[in-house]
């Protein structure tokens, strides 16, 4: 997610509904189903700074949130290609 992606922003009101939606609705729909906290973070990867780790979720769901600033709406750039790959090869099988 990018904090000036302004086409799918990371906070957003489904006007229809008046519900959340965007990454922000689904990372927190994910910490809730996961056991994580909702506030406490901690960094994921120095390589990735853009990158915190949620404490307290089940060890087998882990949830890791990145919100680059000044990509906009983009591919995510190494965070999509190199991060997804070190977050999923991470998971237990």
């Amino acid at each position: 997610a990018d904090t000036a992606d302004t086409n799918k922003p990371i906070v957003a009101t489904d006007t229809a509904t008046g519900l959340p939606k965007g990454s922000a609705a689904a990372r927190d729909r994910l910490l809730m189903e996961n056991g994580c906290s909702l506030t406490e973070t901690q960094p994921w990867d120095a390589a990735f700074p853009a990158c915190v780790a949620y404490k307290n979720c089940n060890p087998l769901y882990p949830v890791v949130w990145c919100a680059t600033t000044g990509m906009g709406h983009s591919n995510g750039g190494m965070y999509s290609s190199k991060g997804f790959w070190k977050f999923w090869s991470g998971l237990s099988p």
